[in-house]
C-alpha cells in the first residue's frame, strides 16, 4: 500500500519498541505449577498462533492472576489478536499494581479518548514509556487530544513541534492541516497541504487523496481532480474517484475524512503501523493497526493493512476475511480485491484468485492492471499461453509505455521464454531494459538465457556483472555470474563465485549442480559428486534429474 509515511520508514530506529516487546518478558518466569500453560503460550505466540497463545495465557492467569510476567505476555497476545476489551482489563490491572509495561499506558489512554475523557487520555499519553517511536507518536496523540478540548494553541504546538524531528515534516504538516480543517482559513490550510506535498518528490497516493478530498470539500473540484491525476498507483479505480468528485455536494472521498479527534488518532496509529510493517516479525505494526481500527472501526485502509500483515504471517483465512470486508462502493475496493486475489493464490487457490480478477474485469473491462494481475496468476501456475494472452491485452490497453511497465514486458518475456518462443522473449527483455535500464532481474534473466544458449556471451557477462553489483547478495544472480565464467572455460574463477551462490541459496538444485560441474572441471571430483548428490535430494525437475544421474554415473567429459 502506497502511503504518505513511506519516505521516513527507513530512518526510524525502532528496536527500542519491538525488542522490548520480547526482551522485557524473559525474566522471572512463572511458578513451576503454572509453567505448562505459560510455555505453551510462548511457543504458540512465537509461531504466530495467537488464538492458542491467548487461550494458554488466559489459562495460566486463572491460576496466578497477579503474576506480572503473565499479565504482560497475555496483554501483548490479546492486543495483537484484536481483543481490546481483554487487553484494556489487563492494562488497568497492571496499572493499579503500578506494574505497567510497553503499550499499556497507550491502550488506557486510547480507551479514555474513546470515552471522550480527554484529560485522562492526556495523562496516560504523557506517561507512555520513553522510546524513539513514542517521540513521534506522543506529539500526535497530544495534538488531537488538545484539539478535542478546544485548546487550539497547545494542539498546534504539538503537531508543528514534530517538524523539529528530521524526516517527519510531512507528517507534522498533514496532521496540522487535518486537525484545523474546520478552524483555520482556507489560505492557511492550502499552504500547509502545499508544503506537505513538496516534502516528497513523488507524493504518495494517500496524501494526494487527502488533499483532493480537502479541495472537494471546499468546492474546488478542478483542483481536486488535479491532485487525483497525480496518483501513480494502478491499484486505485481512478475512474471511480473522478466520478465521486463530480458533485460538489456529494460524499466525495469521505473514506479519507478525518472529522473527529478519534479519527485523527486512528490516522496517527495507522501511519506508525505502516512505517513499522517491515520490522522484525511485524509485532508492533500489528498492534498499531489493531489500535487504529479500535479507534475507528470502519477504517478501510487499516483493514487492508491488517489483511496484509495477516497474509505475511500465512494467516490466509483471516486475511481473506479482512479483505472481504471492503465494500464494492469503497474507493479502496479494487486495492482490497487485488490483495484478496494475491492471498488466495498464496493459499493455493489459484482459480478462486482468477475469479476475483475476472470480477474486477467486469467492472473495469478496459483497465490494464486487471489483465496484468490475471497474467501473473497464470504465470505462477505455469499456464504460459493464458499468461501471454493476458499480458498482450494489458499492453494493448495501455495508452503509452511508462517506466514502470518494465515488469509487464519482463513478465511476458518469461512466459514467452518458458513457451520456447525465444525471439519474442528476447524482444520483451530488451524492451524492459529500454524502459528501466538498471533492473537487475531483467539483466540477469536475459544474460543467463544468452549464456545457456551460448550466444552474445560478452553482452551477457556485462549484464550479469552489472546485476551482481546492484544485488551482491542475490544467490541467483551470483550463480549466473559463476555460470558464465564456467561457460567461457574460466573454471577456476567460477568455483569461488558458485560456492558463494550456494551459501546464499543452499537449497537450490540448479545452483548446487552448477557448483558440482565447476568442481569436476578443476579436478575436485569427490566434491563434485557430493554437490550432485545434494542437488538430487532437492527435487529437481525430471530433465535436470536425468542429467545429474548421468554425471553421477559417468562424470563430465
Amino acid at each position: 500500500m502506497c502511503l504518505y509515511v513511506f519516505y521516513f520508514c527507513v530512518i526510524l530506529t525502532l528496536n527500542s519498541c519491538v525488542t522490548t516487546t520480547n526482551s522485557n518478558l524473559e525474566s522471572n518466569p512463572p511458578a513451576i505449577s503454572n509453567a505448562g500453560s505459560y510455555l505453551k503460550g510462548r511457543v504458540a505466540y512465537n509461531n504466530h498462533d495467537l488464538k492458542n497463545a491467548v487461550l494458554s495465557f488466559r489459562s495460566a492467569l486463572k491460576k496466578n492472576p497477579n503474576d506480572n510476567l503473565l499479565q504482560r505476555r497475555s496483554f501483548i497476545a490479546e492486543l495483537e489478536s484484536g481483543n481490546l476489551k481483554q487487553a484494556i482489563e489487563l492494562a488497568e490491572l497492571a496499572s493499579k499494581q503500578q506494574k505497567s509495561s510497553l503499550f499499556m499506558k497507550l491502550v488506557i489512554g486510547l480507551q479514555k479518548a474513546k470515552q471522550t475523557k480527554w484529560d485522562q487520555a492526556l495523562e496516560n499519553f504523557g506517561e507512555m514509556e520513553a522510546s524513539q517511536i513514542n517521540e513521534v507518536l506522543k506529539p500526535l496523540l497530544h495534538g488531537w487530544s488538545y484539539l478535542a478540548k478546544k485548546d487550539f494553541v497547545n494542539a498546534r504546538q504539538s503537531f508543528l513541534g514534530l517538524q523539529k524531528k528530521r524526516g517527519f515534516e510531512l507528517l507534522s504538516l498533514l496532521h496540522t492541516a487535518l486537525a484545523f480543517q474546520n478552524h483555520d482559513s482556507t489560505a492557511t490550510l492550502d499552504k500547509l497541504l502545499d508544503q506537505a506535498i513538496k516534502q516528497a518528490q513523488q507524493p504518495p497516493a494517500r496524501l494526494l487523496l487527502a488533499t483532493a478530498n480537502y479541495y472537494h470539500k471546499t468546492g474546488r473540484i478542478n483542483k481536486a481532480n488535479y491532485f487525483l491525476k497525480k496518483i501513480k498507483s494502478d491499484e486505485y479505480n481512478l475512474e471511480l474517484l473522478r466520478t465521486t468528485l463530480k458533485d460538489p455536494s456529494g460524499p466525495g472521498l469521505s473514506e479519507v475524512d478525518v472529522d473527529l479527534p478519534a479519527d485523527g488518532i486512528a490516522e496517527a496509529l495507522f501511519d506508525l503501523a505502516t512505517a513499522l510493517r517491515d520490522d522484525y516479525k511485524n509485532h508492533a505494526s500489528l498492534i498499531f493497526v489493531r489500535l487504529a481500527i479500535y479507534m475507528r472501526p470502519n477504517f478501510t485502509s487499516a483493514q487492508i493493512l491488517l489483511g496484509e500483515l495477516l497474509e505475511e504471517r500465512s494467516k490466509y483465512r483471516q486475511a481473506i476475511q479482512e479483505f472481504g470486508k471492503i465494500s464494492e462502493k469503497s474507493i479502496f475496493y479494487q486495492m482490497a480485491q487485488f490483495r484478496l486475489s494475491r492471498t488466495l493464490r498464496q493459499f493455493n487457490k489459484p482459480y478462486a484468485a482468477i475469479r476475483i480478477i475476472e470480477g474486477l474485469q467486469r467492472l473495469q473491462p478496459m483497465h490494464p492492471e486487471n489483465f496484468i494481475r490475471l497474467g501473473d496468476i497464470h504465470r505462477s501456475q505455469k499456464n504460459w499461453d493464458e499468461a501471454i494472452a493476458a499480458y498482450n491485452t494489458a499492453i494493448n490497453l495501455a495508452s503509452e509505455n511508462k517506466k514502470t511497465d518494465w515488469i509487464l514486458y519482463y513478465s511476458r518475456g518469461v512466459a514467452f521464454e518458458q513457451s520456447k518462443k525465444w525471439d519474442l522473449a528476447e524482444a520483451d527483455f530488451i524492451k524492459a531494459l529500454e524502459l528501466s535500464p538498471d533492473q537487475p532481474f531483467v539483466m540477469n534473466y536475459l544474460g543467463y538465457a544468452w549464456t545457456e544458449q551460448g550466444i552474445n556471451l560478452t553482452k551477457a557477462e556485462k549484464l550479469i556483472r552489472k546485476a551482481a553489483n546492484l544485488r551482491p547478495k542475490d544467490g541467483y544472480i551470483t550463480d549466473s555470474l559463476g555460470w558464465i565464467l564456467y561457460q567461457t572455460a574460466r573454471f577456476a574463477e567460477a568455483v569461488p563465485i558458485l560456492e558463494r551462490a550456494v551459501r546464499l541459496r543452499p537449497n537450490d538444485a540448479i545452483i548446487n549442480d552448477h557448483l558440482g560441474d565447476a568442481y569436476w572441471k578443476v579436478e575436485r571430483h569427490l566434491e563434485a559428486v557430493y554437490q550432485w548428490r545434494r542437488a538430487i535430494t532437492m527435487n529437481p525437475d525430471a530433465e535436470l534429474k536425468e542429467k545429474i544421474e548421468k554425471k553421477l554415473s559417468f562424470g563430465l567429459k
